[in-house]
């Protein structure tokens, strides 16, 4: 439970990944608050957004609170398949697989999101590990430990367009077809 302001910041982030294999940030919340809060807003996240997969760090706070959140998601039906990470060594090592695509160029984030202006995450990923809060960072960290299950999306192909309706299913022909105007259907 959070009193005052002394408690850590709660951290959601949607991402998704295209063709190229850049990471697109497509979504951030943030904030100090409670428990119950923060399971709503990452309801609202994934049902705004439906992600394959949410990340989350494993351990005695997930493992209390796992059974609220299964319910509160059913009770919405906002279903997400989430995957726990345990939290491996310290918190720069567990970073290591976002620094690099962020290195390479591949991350970007949302020129006119709301949440940017009311976040520093530039601030708090250039600052850290020494910076004042690593929460955004800890967030991206999952971010990374997802990469090698991120299914980059693909991008549409153009069907060409076929003599028949598109309600015409394949293997099929209409009722009158060959009939030339006869009646098909008579009442008794």
């Amino acid at each position: 439970m959070v009193k005052g302001k002394c408690g850590d910041w709660t951290v959601h982030v949607v991402a998704g990944v295209d063709p190229e294999d850049n990471l697109y940030i497509l979504d951030l919340w943030r904030k100090q608050t409670t428990t119950d809060v923060s399971v709503e807003a990452f309801l609202d996240l994934a049902d705004q957004h439906k992600p394959m997969v949410w990340a989350e760090e494993d351990g005695k706070i997930i493992k209390s609170l796992g059974p609220f959140i299964d319910r509160r998601s059913q009770d919405r039906r906002v279903l997400c398949y989430r995957e726990q990470f345990v939290s491996v060594a310290d918190k720069p090592t567990r970073c290591r697989s976002f620094q690099p695509r962020a290195a390479q160029r591949k991350v970007y984030l949302p020129r006119n999101a709301v949440w940017i202006g009311d976040v520093d995450v530039l601030g708090e990923l250039l600052s850290f590990p020494a910076g004042r809060t690593d929460d955004v960072a800890d967030a991206m960290g999952l971010l990374g430990r997802l990469l090698d299950k991120m299914v980059g999306a693909s991008i549409p192909t153009v069907e060409e367009e076929t003599t028949e309706p598109s309600h015409h299913m394949e293997g099929f022909t209409y009722m009158d077809d060959g009939l030339d105007g006869a009646e098909t259907w008579r009442t008794i």
